[in-house]
């Protein structure tokens, strides 16, 4: 739409300045002409623009609904295993850790031992 009124600019441009060198018009006539274009033109680009908000509504709702139609996923509680006889208490067999772009491992097999509530800090 907006290719029609810009066609519509440069043709009133064109033939009203060959028209006011010829004393045919005058720029006041121009100019008129230019605003009926643009009266003339924002009607039609309004309605495109609603036929893109329709088509982008559309593709939004498609896509809501879609999800929605989702099967939903099966619950997790029945596959909860059942802990019996917590004491609390964390112990850490044959622990390495490092970092990936160093090769040497910061700590080897360290057995770590520790009761409830305990803070465990490696630095």
């Amino acid at each position: 739409m907006q290719f029609i009124g810009n066609f519509g600019y440069v043709a009133v441009c064109i033939v009203g300045a060959y028209l006011v060198t010829t004393d045919a018009i005058t720029i006041e006539t121009i100019v008129a002409f230019m605003i009926y274009i643009r009266l003339f033109t924002q009607p039609l680009t309004q309605f495109a623009q609603v036929g893109t908000n329709l088509q982008s509504a559309q593709a939004a709702s498609e896509r809501v609904f879609e999800f929605l139609a989702e099967k939903e996923l099966e619950a997790e509680h029945p596959k909860l295993a059942k802990v019996e006889h917590v004491k609390g208490e964390i112990e850490f067999k044959n622990v390495q850790f490092g970092y990936r772009q160093w090769t040497k491992t910061m700590i080897n097999d360290c057995p770590c031992n520790d009761q409830k509530c305990a803070v465990i800090d490696f630095r």
